[in-house]
C-alpha cells in the first residue's frame, strides 16, 4: 500500500497543531486568565468597600482584585463581614477574613504599613 506523501505530510502538520493548540488551552485554562462565571457572581454580589470599581482576575486559581484605602484595616474588614454574612456566607479559620459558603472560599486580606494606606487584597475561590 503506497501512502501519498503529500497527504502523509498533511496529517502529521495537522496532528503537530492540533497538539500544540491543546497545550495552549490548556495552559490557559490552568493558569486561568479569566474567573470562572461562578466566582465573578460571587466576587460581584455586593458593592466592594467605598463603592470601588473592581475588575477581578484570575491568579492560578484564585479570582482576586485588591485596591487601597485611607480607612483602618478594622473598617474594611467589617464591612466585609456585615457584606459577606448578609449573603450568606460563613466565617472559618484563615487569615484575615476568611468565609465559606456552597463550596466557595472568600478571602479578605489585609496590609497596613505605617504612614501607608491600607492595602487590601480580595480573592474569591473554589477549593480543589
Amino acid at each position: 500500500m503506497k501512502i501519498n506523501k503529500r497527504w502523509m505530510a498533511f496529517s502529521i502538520l495537522f496532528s503537530i497543531i492540533l497538539l500544540v493548540w491543546l497545550i495552549l488551552y490548556l495552559t490557559i485554562y490552568s493558569w486561568g486568565f479569566t474567573c470562572t462565571m461562578k466566582e465573578k457572581a460571587a466576587f460581584s454580589e455586593f458593592p466592594h468597600y467605598g463603592n470601588i470599581p473592581l475588575q477581578p482576575k484570575n491568579n492560578g486559581g484564585n479570582c482576586w482584585a485588591s485596591f487601597t484605602t485611607p480607612d483602618s484595616p478594622d473598617q474594611v474588614i467589617e464591612y466585609y463581614r456585615q457584606q459577606l454574612t448578609a449573603h450568606g456566607w460563613k466565617e472559618a479559620v484563615g487569615n484575615g477574613l476568611f468565609m465559606t459558603r456552597n463550596g466557595f472560599s472568600y478571602s479578605v486580606d489585609i496590609e497596613k504599613f505605617e504612614g501607608e494606606d491600607t492595602y487590601v487584597a480580595i480573592n474569591v475561590f473554589q477549593p480543589a
